[in-house]
């Protein structure tokens, strides 16, 4: 899968700014343990029994900043019949071998001093 980031690192820091302590939680530790190649291994190290609790809030996350933003993901993909947007795809993308953190993103949890 092709990184369609179309953000800046800019307008991350913007979005996600006033994030919980829940969502830097979240993305402090994929900054940290990305790449990876099992979404199975997010799961553990974020303490979830499994990887749909992951891709949940993950997908959330990346509603979240295009919400912010006013900008949908370029990923779409057919779930249960309909066409859905790959809002993971503002988090982190698969680059045909593990997940790999959104540069953009990833320099702005730096800039922001998360990390």
């Amino acid at each position: 899968m092709q990184n369609t980031n179309m953000l800046t690192t800019f307008e991350y820091q913007e979005a996600i700014r006033n994030y919980s302590e829940s969502r830097k939680r979240i993305l402090t530790t994929l900054y940290e343990i990305e790449p990876v190649v099992d979404s199975c291994i997010i799961a553990e190290n974020l303490g979830y029994k499994g990887y749909q609790a992951a891709n949940l809030h993950i997908g959330s996350i990346g509603k979240s900043i295009s919400d912010h933003q006013q900008r949908k993901p370029k990923i779409v993909y057919e779930h249960k019949g309909k066409d859905t947007y790959g809002y993971f795809s503002l988090v982190h993308n698969h680059d045909g071998e593990k997940w790999v953190m959104v540069k953009e993103l990833k320099q702005a949890i730096k800039n922001l001093g998360w990390v």
